[in-house]
């Protein structure tokens, strides 16, 4: 079309089923004014609506639209563009009455599809369209907006009347920034994402950009888990464990990418009096030891673990892992050994999270004259992936640890070995 970009002109584009006439819409302003409406003419095809909004009560609006038998649209769908081409917002309307949905998936979406004019100039790069076997360890890039410190990404699921955000301090995020409990991104899903940027002016008062759809496959996403297995730290499968407050009455689950919670079964196998207790975790650690029905001494439980990754639950994995309780039990099989003369001093790790890749470490009350140090960074697959080596002097040491580009967002074990011996942190990386 020849219609200049200059005031809030735009198309209203319909892809048509066989019952056009059953679909209408209406944009409202922020003051809840109708300012345009219309219903698609043609069965069957691609029909385009110019429109030109009246701007009284501001540049934003919404777009609503109706199915009046109730189906949506079988097979076609929505979409609002520029008179330019850009996507301004767009989605399937592939049943209900109503789009958005009414109630919405989230509160804070509304009642109508929200855009405003003119679009932003933040966009994303084009090969990040389209795009819907992403996993969760994928990165969605921006175009670099010179100035800018805020990337505000925002995913959409219009027809159901979904949005979230995240704010990143550079022009990329993972998917996995946006899993957790709350509102996390589904697998399968295809989302309306677009930007903004705190160029010009503060971030809460940018325009969005143009957007596109993508999404994370629904396959290979959600792991089940088990107990570590084997030599690596924190490994408690086919063990004797301490029920209590003892150092040895951890358990370590096999850390899955994402997830958010991890599901520990407890129980004895044909015992129906025996304790068998499902417990849920926010990390892969869990210490044995909880009020009520304790765990027996002398006794050997079966313990399955699941997970849970952006809301989807995984199964129990097999084979399963035994415990076995021994209340005696003074550490061996993995557990972090601390004799005469060893590492015993005061650990400090902060920001934790860290989001500037700049992570400060203190250690004091070192019992030795002279230390070798060592800080080794393992991600969640248990691979080394930072290696530094300090000598020191003195009862304590400290420095700062920078966190090269490779290491992405996600939960890490820093490994720190005193003269030999190691104690283990968490850290966490928001980039």
């Amino acid at each position: 079309m020849s219609v200049s970009e200059s005031g809030n002109a735009l198309v209203v584009r319909i892809n048509t089923d066989a019952n056009a006439s059953q679909i209408s819409w209406e944009i409202k302003d922020a003051a809840n004014a109708t300012v345009a409406s219309g219903s698609p003419v043609g069965n069957n095809q691609q029909v385009n609506q110019l429109v030109c909004l009246s701007n009284a009560n501001g540049d934003c609006y919404t777009l609503k639209l109706t199915d009046s038998f109730g189906d949506g649209i079988i097979g076609g769908g929505w979409e609002l563009r520029t008179t330019g081409g850009q996507t301004i917002l767009r989605d399937s309307f592939s049943g209900g009455s109503v789009s958005p949905a009414n109630p919405t998936l989230t509160p804070a979406y509304g009642s109508g599809h929200p855009f405003c004019l003119p679009l932003g100039p933040a966009t994303l790069k084009p090969t990040e369209c389209g795009l819907f076997n992403n996993t969760l360890n994928n990165r969605i890039y921006a175009n670099v907006m010179p100035g800018a410190t805020q990337y505000e990404f925002q995913f959409l699921d219009p027809d159901a009347g979904y949005v979230r955000s995240i704010i990143k301090p550079s022009a990329s995020m993972l998917f996995i920034d946006m899993g957790g409990s709350v509102n996390p991104l589904v697998p399968g899903v295809h989302y309306f994402v677009r930007i903004r940027t705190n160029v010009g002016g503060p971030l809460a008062s940018a325009q969005y950009g143009p957007g596109c759809e993508m999404g994370m496959s629904a396959a290979a996403v959600v792991h089940c888990s088990q107990l570590i297995n084997g030599t690596l730290y924190g490994h408690s499968c086919n063990e004797t464990r301490a029920f209590g407050s003892s150092s040895y009455s951890f358990i370590y689950a096999t850390p899955v990418l994402g997830a958010s919670a991890y599901t520990f079964h407890i129980y004895i196998p044909g015992e129906p009096t025996a304790l068998d207790t499902v417990i849920t975790r926010g990390t892969y650690t869990l210490q044995l030891k909880w009020p009520g029905t304790p765990m027996a001494n002398g006794s050997t439980y079966n313990v399955d673990v699941k997970t849970t990754v952006n809301g989807m639950q995984s199964n129990y994995c097999l084979p399963f892992c035994n415990i076995t309780i021994d209340n005696t039990f003074t550490g061996t099989g993995g557990q972090l050994t601390q004799v005469d003369g060893s590492f015993n001093g005061d650990v400090r790790m902060w920001p934790n999270p860290v989001a500037d890749g700049r992570v400060n470490f203190a250690l004091k009350d070192l019992a030795e004259v002279d230390q070798q140090i060592q800080l080794d960074l393992y991600d969640m697959y248990g691979r080394k992936v930072l290696a530094r080596d300090y000598g020191n002097s003195g009862n304590s040491f400290s420095t700062v640890l920078e966190l090269p580009s490779e290491v992405t967002s996600g939960v890490y074990l820093v490994h720190i070995t005193v003269n030999g011996v190691t104690t283990v942190q968490r850290l966490s990386v928001v980039r």
